[in-house]
C-alpha cells in the first residue's frame, strides 16, 4: 500500500489540470491547489509547470473552478462542524 498522499480533488481539461490538496493545520484544514501540464515525449508521459499563451486563459478558467470547489469544500466542512 502506497503512502503517498491523494489529492482531494483534481479538475482536468485537455493536458492541463489542477490539483487541489487538503492539508492539516493549527487552524483547522486548509488548501493548495498545483497547476500542471502533462506531456508525451517519445514513449514516456511527462509533466510541466509551463504554459504557452494559448493555456494560459484555460488554466485560468481551471484555477478559477478549483476556488469554487474549496469554497464549497469550506462551506460544507463549517457546516458539519
Amino acid at each position: 500500500m502506497s503512502d503517498k498522499a491523494k489529492p482531494a480533488h483534481k479538475i482536468r481539461h485537455r493536458g492541463l489540470a489542477v490539483t487541489i490538496w487538503k492539508n492539516a493545520g493549527d487552524n483547522g484544514p486548509w488548501y493548495s491547489v498545483t497547476p500542471s501540464r502533462v506531456y508525451k515525449q517519445g514513449d514516456e508521459w511527462r509533466e510541466a509547470n509551463s504554459y504557452d499563451a494559448e493555456e494560459v486563459l484555460v488554466l485560468a478558467q481551471l484555477l478559477e473552478e478549483a476556488h469554487q470547489w474549496i469554497r464549497a469544500a469550506d462551506q460544507s466542512e463549517r457546516q458539519a462542524a
